[in-house]
């Protein structure tokens, strides 16, 4: 992944791409992000949830996630303390506890996500690296094969209100726009 195809693919600006072309190819290897398929629905979904690679930390403080037993949160300030960050926004003291552990045993990095989960979103092989995990960990790459938009975008954001993910239409848009890159017909 060169700095100019992420451009191409996702629209981010020079100094997001030189930043993360390489993150992200090292961590597309570990999810076995092999095909130009599998790259278009990965780096659009990463490019979504993300603003082009500009945020690497949930907009909201988190205080929605406080006492959320589905995410981990049993701690006062686990809300905030775990909000989104990194490529998958990821979420909830036990997925930092289940990355965590997972970095250590396939990365053989042992980070201290519980202690210090700021680092998912300051270090850009670690955030690319949450989104490796997410990403094998649920399967996605099934889906991806199928050339499913729908059910990768399920996979990494749930369904709304109205039984399609959050902003799908703009999931849609980037997935042409990487396909194009990648010169996916």
């Amino acid at each position: 992944m060169t700095p100019t195809q992420l451009i191409a693919a996702t629209g981010c600006n020079t100094a997001n791409a030189e930043r993360f072309a390489g993150p992200l190819a090292q961590a597309m290897e570990t999810a076995q992000i092999t095909t130009p398929l599998r790259m278009a629905h990965w780096l659009s979904q990463w490019a979504h949830e993300t603003a082009a690679f500009a945020y690497m930390t949930e907009i909201y403080d988190g205080s929605s996630y406080e006492n959320r037993k589905s995410l981990g949160n049993t701690q006062p300030g686990d809300g905030r303390k775990f909000r989104g960050r990194g490529l998958p926004m990821l979420t909830g003291r036990d997925n930092y506890r289940e990355f965590g552990a997972w970095l250590k045993l396939k990365c053989a990095m042992d980070v201290d996500l519980l202690e210090h989960p700021e680092i998912v979103a300051t270090n850009p092989a670690i955030a690319c690296l949450a989104a490796a995990w997410y990403w094998s960990s649920r399967g996605i790459n099934r889906f991806a094969d199928k050339d499913d938009c729908l059910a990768v975008s399920i996979a990494i954001n749930g369904k709304g209100k109205d039984g399609l993910p959050n902003h799908f239409e703009e999931r849609k848009t980037l997935l042409a726009r990487a396909k194009r890159a990648f010169l996916i017909a």
